[in-house]
């Protein structure tokens, strides 16, 4: 606009509403201004954000990362765990079976064994003859008249003997009885818990049966399963109280 047009509209308007005018448009063109300075503020935050998020995804893979290394690590300690535990039982085991001469010491370890490190105060220790029948020599906690004879075969002890192989119960554990827990009791085979054999030279000469375990004792673990399989070979040597008494078994 020319100076003599704008003096014109000054003439026109007046000069209170040229400075309203005026004042007008300077705001105008300041929040012009303005509104070029937000949106390319936005435009650089949105960059940001974007780099935001993209740092977030690689954190969050990384920690998703870390977290299953923990969980690896965590499996690997409890596994070494597991293995030192069964190591400190084994040698605990075999140097309490292996300096043994008689059968009736073997016994009292394997119930001292079975009570301490597996859970059990009901134990009965069967002798295998030749022909695979099997009978009963020692008891702890079991009444023995309970625990007869068992044929060539049959029952738990006898399927024991014969496959030479564990038996171990699947399902929740048997506590044992709170009322008089130093009186003999009379249990059977839906009773045992676990029953293992007694090996030397690939033959059974004999047969652990643990029935009822303690009351706070919830299952029996991988470990002791372990430990009682070790038991059936550690102990064997002593059980048979000697060369002569194997051949005897062997021959019977």
């Amino acid at each position: 606009m020319s100076r003599d047009g704008q003096d014109g509209q000054e003439e026109r308007w007046g000069e209170p509403a040229m400075r309203r005018w005026r004042s007008t448009r300077a705001r105008a063109s300041a929040l012009e201004g303005r509104k070029r300075r937000l949106a390319r503020r936005a435009r650089a935050l949105g960059r940001l954000l974007g780099r935001v998020r993209k740092a977030h995804g690689r954190l969050e893979a990384r920690a998703f990362r870390a977290e299953a290394a923990l969980a690896s690590a965590a499996d690997r300690c409890a596994e070494v765990e597991r293995q030192r535990s069964q190591l400190a039982n084994l040698y605990v085991a075999s140097r309490r079976l292996l300096p043994l001469r008689t059968r009736e010491e073997a016994c009292r370890a394997l119930q001292d064994i079975i009570a301490n490190l597996v859970g059990s105060e009901e134990i009965a220790v069967f002798e295998v003859d030749g022909s695979g029948a099997a009978r009963v020599v020692a008891a702890y906690g079991v009444d023995p008249a309970s625990a007869v004879l068992v044929a060539p075969g049959e029952g738990i002890v006898g399927r024991v003997a014969r496959r030479i192989e564990p038996y171990f119960r699947q399902g929740a554990a048997l506590g044992s009885d709170a009322a008089a827990p130093q009186a003999p009791r009379a249990r059977g085979e839906d009773d045992v818990m676990a029953c293992i054999p007694l090996t030397m030279d690939e033959r059974v000469v004999g047969v652990i049966a643990v029935f009822h375990l303690l009351l706070q004792k919830p299952e029996l673990g991988p470990l002791d399963r372990d430990l009682l399989e070790a038991l059936g070979t550690l102990a064997a040597g002593p059980f048979c109280a000697g060369r002569e008494r194997c051949d005897a078994l062997e021959g019977s």
